[in-house]
This record gives structure tokens, sequence and C-alpha cells, in this order.
């Protein structure tokens, strides 16, 4: 047993602790451990969606595509937000801009005036955190206009969903469904660098330390409940 470990077996509690745990989110072995022992190691497996997005990723880089990170002005989508600059500067070894519009003057989610900058500076493909989900029209204009756009967002979805490839946990089994913005971009960073690194979570986040320690403000921050893989982002940044 790991020192420090809650050694534990789901089965041998009594009903009434499980319907206690069931409150919480508990209901087998693993959500146990992720409850008792929150580590890496209880991360949600990726799902075909997450898949999807990182292939796309990939072949971005491979083709040396222009890339901008579109933020949010709360401190989840700033947290976000440099939490995939960070990653995909180091995956493709190039600078990558982002962009956090002004709420009071572009409300929420994309916004015509930072579309305009982005094809200025001759993006080609904004991948989004926290924010996106929404924004039909906006989407719609960087497609016509030859931009790819990867939206991953936390907020809740709406019976219609924009065009483009889409991340969010409550449309798919990849993450916890109460993830912050800053929780869904760390889901994606781990794919990417297993995918195109073959680097496990513990190895990858030794060399950018920063990563979960952003993931964690994002959680904090953004007032998400503090269980499942909330849980372990708190302990393991």
């Amino acid at each position: 047993m790991d020192k420090g470990k809650i050694d534990i077996e789901f089965d041998s509690l009594s009903q009434h602790i499980k319907n206690f745990l069931l409150k919480r989110e508990v209901t087998d072995q693993v959500s146990l451990e992720r409850l008792l022992n929150p580590s890496f190691d209880y991360l949600r497996k990726v799902d075909e969606t997450l898949i999807k997005v990182t292939e796309k990723i990939e072949e971005v880089i491979s083709k040396g595509k222009n890339i901008l990170i579109w933020g949010d002005e709360d401190m989840d989508g700033i947290s976000a937000c440099f939490l995939m600059k960070k990653t995909m500067e180091r995956l493709s070894g190039d600078y990558i801009e982002t962009y956090i519009p002004k709420r009071r003057s572009e409300g929420y989610g994309l916004s015509k005036k930072g579309i305009k900058l982005a094809m200025e500076k001759g993006i080609d493909v904004i991948i989004t955190v926290d924010s996106g989900i929404s924004s039909f029209e906006e989407i719609e204009i960087l497609l016509k206009n030859g931009l790819d756009v990867i939206i991953t967002d936390h907020h809740e979805p709406k019976e219609e969903l924009p065009k483009g490839l889409i991340l969010n946990p409550k449309l798919g089994s990849f993450g916890y469904k109460y993830l912050s913005g800053a929780g869904v971009a760390f889901k994606l960073a781990d794919a990417l660098f297993f995918h195109l690194k073959d680097k496990a979570t513990e190895e990858w986040v030794m060399d950018l330390p920063e990563i979960p320690i952003l993931a964690a403000i994002g959680t904090i921050s953004d007032k998400v409940p503090q269980l499942d893989e909330n849980r372990i982002l708190l302990n393991e940044g």
C-alpha cells in the first residue's frame, strides 16, 4: 500500500455509508478513490470526442498553422487561456497568440472585434477555452472566412450546437460534467501530451508544473463542486 493512501473497499461499506457517499457522487470503487486518494491515477479516460480533438490539433500543429487561444475575462477563463497557451507552445514549438475579450464592450464568448483582429494577424485556427458554446453567429463568420474553430467550454449547451469540433464535459464522457473551463483545458492538455508525446500525466506535469496550478486556480475561482476530477485537480495543483 502506498504511504498515505486510504485503502477502503467500496463493496465492504454499509448501505448507510453508501447512501451518504451517493450524495457526493461516489457510486463505485473508482469514484471512492477519487474522493479518498485524489491523484492523476484516477482521471477519467479519453472518449471519442476528445480523441477527435487531439487528432485535429495534431494536424494543425503538423501543418504549421497559426493558432490563437480565445479565453474569457474571469479567472477561470484567464487560467484556462494561459494553460492552453503553455501547452500548445510546448507541443508546437511556436509562439501562440491569445485573446481575452472585454465583456463590457464585447460580451461573452467570441466577438466580431476579436475575430477581425485574429484575421488581421493571419490566424488559421481559434481554440476557445471557457467559452464559445453559444457563439453561433461568430463561428459562422469564422468558418465563412476559412478559419477553423475548436470549442472547449464547460457551460450548459443549448439543444442546437454551433458548428465545429466541441469539447464539453456535459456532452461527453471524457471528464467530470462539472469541470471548470480550466479543468476542461487540463484534460485536453493531458490527452495531447499522451497522444503526441506518449507521456503520462505524472511525466509531463514535471516539465510544466504551472499547468496543474492553473487548473486548480480555475477550479477554485469558478466555484464548481470540489468532487470527482475537480478534487484531483485541487489536490495535485
